[in-house]
């Protein structure tokens, strides 16, 4: 899989026609690479998601390297990332198997109001949250999607609470889980109190 890399951009302007075209300046920073001219290699494996924390971390769903990556601020063309959740170490990019400090092709990434990261761990089947502080080798607070944290199984396919290659999560400002479950064409809302392994209750679609 080619790597990619994150832009920032300035200049960002709507032009004023009845399509709503949108015009872009150009990018200020680049993420994942060492210049702008750079595409491979590089930090990442097909980045899919990215979201900045209340403290200004970006964090970015590295896909094909099994990851997510925090950059701290000041961010920087050509950074290294500080911290990384699903691997040993930053040089790994291996899939050990499902557990609750790994993961398996991340796809959306979100932060919610009370900072706490979420993963859409697509091939894991699964959504896995993260409660700050983080810190390396950290272990996930909660999964949604499956019963237990070392089951990625996607058998349970379109039940009440299974899910089968989630690729987006959200969180209303009621708390409430809002999960894309791409393979079984719907999404599904989780209300608190989260649990493990708890049942939607609401599905769309």
């Amino acid at each position: 899989m080619l790597a990619f890399f994150l832009l920032t951009l300035s200049g960002l302007t709507l032009a004023a026609t009845a399509w709503g075209t949108i015009q872009t300046g150009l990018a200020d920073i680049v993420i994942g690479q060492p210049n702008f001219t750079s595409g491979f290699p590089g930090w990442f494996s097909g980045p899919t998601g990215a979201a900045v924390d209340g403290s200004g971390v970006l964090w970015v769903a590295d896909f094909g390297g099994n990851r997510v990556l925090g950059f701290q601020p000041p961010l920087s063309s050509g950074m290294d990332p500080s911290l990384v959740l699903g691997q040993g170490n930053l040089a790994s990019t291996t899939f050990y198997g499902t557990f609750q400090d790994t993961m398996y092709h991340p796809d959306g990434v979100i932060v919610d109001g009370s900072g706490n990261l979420w993963v859409a761990d697509f091939s894991d089947n699964r959504v896995l949250e993260f409660k700050p502080p983080f810190s390396q080798l950290m272990k996930a607070s909660l999964v949604l999607g499956q019963p237990i944290f070392t089951s990625g199984v996607y058998s349970y396919g379109a039940s009440t609470s299974g899910m089968h290659s989630p690729v987006a999560v959200a969180v209303d400002g009621a708390g409430d889980v809002w999960v894309a479950d791409e393979g079984n064409n719907r999404v599904l809302e989780f209300k608190p109190p989260l649990s493990i392994g708890m049942n939607a209750n609401l599905v769309l679609g």
